[in-house]
């Protein structure tokens, strides 16, 4: 467990890592096309202007000019999971959204940061978007950690990946929350894709074995992604795969999955885990 004070900060590596992500992720669930990339020169709406109101540092907001994000669709959130209980905010669209009324990110379904609202950093940006009962990953470009806010037990004692030794004693924000340097974070929530810890129900929505876990869900998933060759990301058959994981939940646990076509069929903001 490393010391905070030893993790150093990139821009350049921090991009690198979550496109490598979000690669990751239209390998396993997600369309090509819901993954949108930067300009050479960065988002055109992501200003020191436009995100004003937040009062964030020079080096997020180049950052955030600079990632690329999972696209957000329509403002009822109708977007891809980027884990469970997780949307990754899309801030070339909050941008656009800030610049026209600084009042939005005040508003409940933004929820950057915290709910309540907790003063944090202005050199920490939230990577999350969406309501008080998800989870929230926080970025800080001074000491180069994403802090996991709501993160479970079962992650946080994870000895696969080093998480940060945090010796500060003004905790505040940070009570509870897993700590790791942001490249060992991302390889985190890679592993947990690869135990199927986290399992991708369709295209969109991504579900964990954790919780009010459904006696032979996990078992029949784990099956049917072996099946079709996961984790060997080269022979991997991911249409195939996700159309026969929802048939075989469909047919073996109707009152959970016999909601395809009419939109989460979890009740996505109440329960997550089967």
């Amino acid at each position: 467990m490393p010391p905070m004070g030893e993790v150093v900060y990139s821009q350049d590596a921090t991009i690198a890592v979550i496109r490598d992500y979000y690669d990751f992720l239209t390998k396993l669930y997600l369309h090509v096309e819901e993954i949108i990339q930067p300009p050479e020169e960065g988002w055109p709406s992501i200003t020191p202007e436009s995100l004003k109101s937040l009062g964030k540092t020079e080096n997020v907001v180049s950052l955030l000019q600079h990632l690329p994000y999972i696209r957000e669709h329509d403002e009822c959130g109708n977007k891809a999971d980027g884990t469970p209980w997780t949307y990754f905010a899309d801030w070339q669209h909050e941008a656009q959204m800030l610049a026209h009324d600084s009042t939005f990110a005040e508003r409940p379904i933004i929820v950057f940061e915290l709910s309540p609202p907790i003063d944090v950093p202005s050199h920490v940006i939230s990577l999350t978007i969406g309501g008080r009962n998800r989870w929230r990953f926080l970025l800080d470009t001074e000491l180069g950690v994403i802090y996991w806010i709501g993160c479970p037990e079962e992650l946080k004692h994870d000895s696969r990946h080093k998480k940060v030794k945090n010796e500060a004693k003004e905790l505040d924000w940070r009570a509870g929350a897993g700590i790791w340097a942001i490249t060992e974070f991302f390889d985190l929530l890679k592993d947990q894709y690869i135990k199927l810890n986290f399992w991708p129900y369709d295209s969109q929505y991504v579900y964990d074995i954790w919780g009010h876990h459904k006696d032979g869900v996990a078992s029949l998933v784990r099956d049917i992604y072996s099946d079709h060759e996961w984790p060997d990301l080269t022979q991997y058959r991911k249409e195939e795969c996700l159309e026969a994981l929802g048939a075989a939940l469909e047919e073996h646990f109707p009152l959970q999955y016999g909601l395809r076509d009419e939109g989460d069929p979890l009740n996505h903001w109440g329960m997550n885990s089967v």
